[in-house]
């Protein structure tokens, strides 16, 4: 189980390659329902998910020797991305992501047939 500790690296490991998500004030949505709300919009994140932070998160904790010897997933989804958004070189150019969604878009179309 995480500790509080195991949260707080993690936070800092991930500030180093992501920004904070920004929160959303909606006018028309506090006046429904009677409340201050906001709504955090991780569809702004490079994948287009939350699930990015689990990503840099693992990959940022890999050895020199793990990172050389490589990272394989096999998820075409949001955690597929994650790890490949994770694994770019630091400052470099991580995978296609587009190419990511076509592929799972490919085996989707194959999968119903």
């Amino acid at each position: 189980m995480p500790t509080l500790a195991d949260v707080l690296k993690a936070r800092l490991r991930i500030s180093l390659h992501l920004r904070p998500t920004t929160l959303f004030g909606y006018a028309t949505l506090n006046e429904l329902l009677n409340a201050d709300v906001f709504i955090k919009h991780e569809n702004h994140q490079p994948v287009g998910a939350f699930k990015v932070r689990g990503g840099v998160n693992l990959i940022s904790q890999l050895s020199g020797d793990e990172r050389e010897r490589g990272v394989v997933t096999a998820s075409t989804g949001n955690h597929g991305q994650s790890i490949a958004y994770g694994s770019a070189p630091p400052g470099g150019v991580g995978p296609d992501l587009r190419r990511l969604v076509r592929l799972r878009q490919r085996l989707r179309v194959r999968l119903k047939r």
